[in-house]
């Protein structure tokens, strides 16, 4: 069973987003922010995509920042950003991963997930 980290702010969307990715047969690890999920991969080292929001509160790094900082551990794991901030993305150029808009199409998120894990 693949485990994902899914770093999400937002109560609901991280609660449908679990829910999902439990019904498709994943494991989640749920971060309600990046410093969270920083303390969440030194605790779970092991996981194998990582499910990331880009935008975050002002008192936390970013999604990008997060998931630069992650990859310099693990290079080999794929990431997923989630934003609704089309702007953030042409700002932040070349992203270490693939980019889903939110509202998340679970459809789509899906067929991301199949495709990073690489099935």
């Amino acid at each position: 069973m693949p485990k994902i980290l899914l770093v999400e702010d937002d109560p609901d969307v991280s609660k449908v987003i679990q829910q999902h990715l439990t019904e498709i047969g994943h494991s989640v690890v749920a971060a309600r922010g990046t410093t969270d999920a920083l303390t969440a991969l030194d605790a779970q080292p092991a996981v194998d995509l990582m499910l990331v929001d880009l935008v975050m509160p002002e008192d936390q790094p970013d999604g990008l920042a997060f998931a630069v900082e992650a990859k310099a551990h693990s290079p080999d794991t794929p990431v997923i950003f989630l934003t609704a901030y089309y702007g953030f993305v042409a700002r932040a150029g070349s992203l270490p991963g693939v980019v889903v808009y939110k509202p998340v199409d679970l459809d789509v998120l899906t067929q991301e997930i199949r495709t990073a894990l690489g099935n």
